[in-house]
């Protein structure tokens, strides 16, 4: 997938069964950006760099700080990112993914690199704060995409307004054109989401 500047997921991004890595569950196909995929395979690298028995207690925090520095940058840079995406229903979905991708990976990494840290810190080393606030943000840009949508089609039905004032062929070839309008529409928006979205969400 192409690599944009910012946080913002590549509407070119091929779909395809993605497993975060040899530490983590599977995530469900899906489409995602590139700039997620890097984002998790620089926190486990970044994270794999942590060992009680050769680095001291302060480094090992000064890691797991970076780590959590950079979960909470991208969680800014999307929110800022997010608003431009309302009129782009595919990347939105892209984005929508990312988070719970990135969730689902925070939810395993903090069992996963426990152990590398000194048992001083073990009790709080976790990125689960994270997981709740990047499923909501989840959900809050589906529900925005979805509301844009609706928008969208009412703008295409309003053209029929005051019908009743014109002759039938005109009224016949306004509303032909109106219901042609939203059935490419709403055709194209289904066509976006289930080439984008996980398939137990597009097929319940």
């Amino acid at each position: 997938p192409e690599n944009h500047s910012s946080i913002s997921p590549s509407p070119t991004s091929s779909r395809s069964n993605f497993s975060t890595s040899s530490l983590f569950p599977p995530f469900p196909s899906c489409t995602l950006s590139l700039e997620v995929i890097q984002i998790e395979k620089l926190l486990v690298s970044l994270l794999s760099n942590v060992d009680c028995e050769k680095l001291s207690p302060p480094l090992c925090a000064r890691i797991y700080s970076c780590s959590r520095h950079i979960v909470e940058l991208y969680q800014h840079l999307t929110k800022v990112t997010h608003a431009s995406l309302r009129t782009a229903p595919h990347a939105a979905m892209i984005l929508h993914n990312d988070h719970l991708f990135l969730a689902n990976s925070l939810m395993t990494l903090s069992d996963s690199c426990l152990h590398r840290f000194h048992p001083s810190q073990r009790s709080f080393v976790s990125f689960l704060s994270y997981v709740p606030s990047l499923q909501q943000e989840a959900e809050t840009i589906v529900s925005a995409t979805l509301v844009s949508q609706r928008k969208n089609i009412i703008e295409c039905l309003q053209v029929m307004e005051g019908l009743q004032f014109t002759d039938r062929s005109e009224r016949e070839a306004t509303v032909s054109r109106g219901l042609t309008q939203v059935e490419l529409l709403v055709t194209a928006r289904a066509d976006s989401l289930n080439t984008t979205l996980p398939d137990q969400i597009c097929f319940q």
